[in-house]
């Protein structure tokens, strides 16, 4: 990617997971190397948009990764040679419409060239068309691929190679390599994961471990249980802790669904954790809240809150239902549930709520509408009946 030919700006989109902090962190020492000065900022740190907000933001970045004394030679640089990589742009807290085109234009000013990085979930379109406050932005924008079959077969085969040379029997490598190429296309047909090098290794591990059986038995709630507890740990909540933590989410997450909204305003989120406290203990919403994001179970859209990823949603939701099965409302939406399985919604609720319970309410109710889809057609008796089709 030569700057020269991307003097606009680039922004590239891409999944969580998928690469983009380290595409930035190869461009930035590809680009030292040429002869350029990149600056690395995380959108993150941007708490201000203003002029003298920014400055000192951009001087804070300078000293931390050149050193104090070269301050003065970096403001003594032609803008040309100055190049910003911004990482997470979309994690500004950026207000208006008009918001993020107005940052990108502070930074245009002071450098020569830009390149940043946004989730997927970007709604990129209003940066490129003009508005009653702000002019569009001419700025490239690409899309990290995604990690296809093809990647997710070599990544595969690189696995299971790796360590295994004159250790184990060739048929015996060919059949692990083709046992977990169906396990992990049958996780990403779901599309309830990303489909990133990162949760795919996850799982492969635990296929080493010999866990596969566990996730297909339960509809892979297991590995879905593996990743929550992962991101947990991983942003240093103990071992004793989670319990907890887990009931505040599965109690979040049914507060979603009685809301009826993916995304929800901070001020409700806020009184949902005050009615948890009254309910059942006190939490601090604020370092409850920043748990909740950095562990990347919740995100921000706006002004707004939402569950990062619907395999955290429905597990949560699923494990809720499954907590309050004597409820005769909850009875009633599980039998709605189970009823309409063809909206994606409640089936995702059921597949997560099969993993949770194994309880007789539960299978007589799938069972009883599963018999009902062919309640209408006449049994095949294979005699003499095989050679048109059955009237329903």
């Amino acid at each position: 990617m030569r700057p020269e030919l991307n003097e606009n700006g680039v922004l590239i989109s891409g999944e969580e997971k998928s690469g983009r902090t380290t595409l930035l962190y190869h461009l930035y020492r590809e680009y030292h190397d040429r002869g350029f000065v990149p600056v690395l900022l995380n959108g993150k740190q941007i708490s201000k948009g203003g002029e003298r907000d920014i400055d000192s933001l951009i001087r804070g970045a300078v000293r931390d990764q050149y050193g104090s004394d070269h301050l003065t030679a970096f403001d003594q640089l032609p803008k040309m040679r100055k190049l910003l990589l911004i990482d997470n742009l979309d994690d500004a807290p950026m207000r208006g419409l008009s918001a993020p085109t107005k940052l990108i234009q502070t930074f245009q000013k002071r450098f020569g060239y830009l390149v940043g990085t946004v989730s997927d979930m970007f709604e990129i379109g209003e940066l490129l068309e003009p508005s009653d406050t702000s002019p569009a932005l001419a700025l490239d924008v690409y899309s990290l691929q995604d990690f296809n079959y093809s990647r997710r077969a070599d990544l595969i085969a690189r696995w299971f190679s790796s360590g295994s040379e004159g250790t184990v029997d060739k048929a015996v490598l060919l059949e692990k390599r083709d046992r977990a190429e169906r396990l992990i296309n049958v996780i990403m047909n779901r599309r309830l994961i990303p489909s990133a090098p990162l949760y795919l290794l996850a799982l492969l591990q635990s296929i080493d471990a010999d866990r596969s059986g566990e996730f297909k038995e339960s509809a892979l709630g297991y590995y879905y249980q593996y990743l929550l507890t992962e991101a947990f740990q991983r942003s240093g909540v103990k071992s004793e802790k989670l319990t907890e933590i887990f009931q505040y989410c599965v109690h979040l997450a049914w507060y979603f669904h009685e809301k009826s909204s993916d995304e929800l305003p901070e001020t409700e989120i806020r009184e949902f954790n005050t009615q948890f406290s009254k309910t059942w203990h006190t939490v601090d919403f604020q370092g409850r809240l920043d748990l909740l994001l950095k562990a990347r179970v919740l995100r921000r859209v706006g002004p707004d809150l939402k569950f990062r990823y619907l395999y955290i949603f429905y597990y949560f939701k699923g494990q809720y239902l499954s907590q309050n099965l004597d409820d005769l409302a909850i009875k009633a939406y599980i039998r709605k549930c189970c009823s309409h399985l063809y909206v994606r919604d409640y089936a995702n609720t059921v597949l997560f709520l099969a993993h949770h319970t194994n309880a007789d309410f539960v299978i007589d109710t799938i069972s009883d509408c599963l018999r009902g889809l062919f309640r209408q057609c006449k049994p095949v008796t294979l005699n003499k009946d095989t050679g048109h089709c059955l009237p329903c």
